[in-house]
């Protein structure tokens, strides 16, 4: 491997002071074992990535994922072998989605430094994630490369994004600040506002409806109107059904599905943090394989979350359409004796 690339985000959920010592030590590791590294400009690699060997390329002006994906579309067309992301669920999935753009497939390296991928670092299942915690030196002509599943997102037939958890249209979007994580309203997160909110706007309306369109079993509905609460579409692996969707992932990975699709009857429904008002809850939900597609149709005005990011805006009467893909991207590992 001649060419890499190293993408840090700084404004991943760890911090900067931690993103740039990681992304310093990155570099460091893998200066003397390439030819050309490419990086971002400023605080997105280049302010820790210097010497002969490092060309920066792309752009920071946006402060958004708009900059993350020029930079990547630019190291992609450079010749990038293999991308190295200091930063959190977010960035992976927006490189990936530029690779797909480009028909490319190059597997992504990720040092975990965004908010869930270091609040819980014991959770087995990350994507993208190859190192966690305190720094540890490799050898790139060590690692392996594995497949990894994700989630499929099309609004009117045309794909707005790639996951690796869930997918949902939402109201809200989960923020840190310096009081920890807050709701904030999501639309006008798109407008770049940050808008604290108590209660969600419904997602669902009297013309909502949630079904999967089966190959074996024809369609099937999952729920109708303006009951409709929270709608998650995921895929199911280990330990994360348990976290996504409780008793009924456990119950539908046992059963060979690939996917769970899944409703609150609750309108109040909207945040990701639960309130003790809801309860009980009735649930309505069903499993789905690959191949299968989850569709969405007519909610409110909202807006597409894609595992942690807000993505774009669901406008009434959109079609949603979201599948499971088994072995839809690259990761590198490690080494299997190695924990992320």
């Amino acid at each position: 491997m001649k060419k890499v690339a190293i993408l840090a985000n700084p404004y991943a959920g760890s911090g900067k002071s931690n993103i740039l010592s990681l992304t310093a030590k990155l570099y460091e590791c893998l200066l003397p074992q390439v030819e050309q590294i490419f990086t971002g400009p400023a605080e997105m690699g280049a302010e820790v990535c210097t010497g002969d060997k490092v060309t920066v390329l792309g752009d920071d002006s946006h402060k958004n994922r708009t900059d993350t994906m020029r930079t990547a579309a630019e190291m992609i067309d450079a010749g990038a072998e293999m991308f190295f992301i200091v930063s959190g669920d977010g960035t992976y999935n927006d490189v990936f989605e530029v690779l797909k753009l480009r028909d490319k497939v190059v597997p992504i390296f990720g040092v975990a430094a965004g908010r869930f991928n270091t609040i819980f670092p014991d959770r087995a299942h990350n994507p993208f994630v190859s190192l966690r915690g305190e720094f540890r030196p490799f050898r790139i002509a060590d690692l392996t490369i594995k497949d990894v599943m994700g989630i499929e997102t099309r609004i009117n037939a045309e794909v707005k994004s790639y996951g690796f958890f869930w997918s949902a249209p939402s109201s809200t979007v989960l923020h840190t600040d310096e009081t920890g994580f807050i709701e904030i309203d999501a639309l006008d997160y798109l407008d770049h506002q940050i808008r604290k909110v108590e209660t969600a706007a419904p997602v669902a309306n009297p013309h909502t409806t949630f079904s999967v369109r089966t190959q074996a079993y024809g369609d099937l509905e999952i729920a109708r109107g303006e009951n409709i609460g929270r709608m998650v579409v995921a895929h199911l692996v280990p330990e994360f059904n348990q976290i996504v969707a409780g008793m009924h992932g456990c119950f539908l990975e046992a059963g060979g599905y690939d996917g769970i699709a899944y409703t609150w009857q609750n309108p109040a429904v909207g945040l990701m943090t639960p309130d003790p008002r809801w309860f009980p809850l009735e649930q309505h939900s069903a499993g789905f394989h690959e191949g299968d597609v989850v569709e969405i149709r007519n909610t409110n005005k909202t807006v597409l979350m894609v595992d942690s990011s807000a993505i774009c805006p669901i406008e009434a009467g959109d079609l949603v359409e979201i599948r499971v893909i088994k072995k839809l991207a690259k990761k590198a590992v490690i080494g299997e004796g190695h924990r992320a």
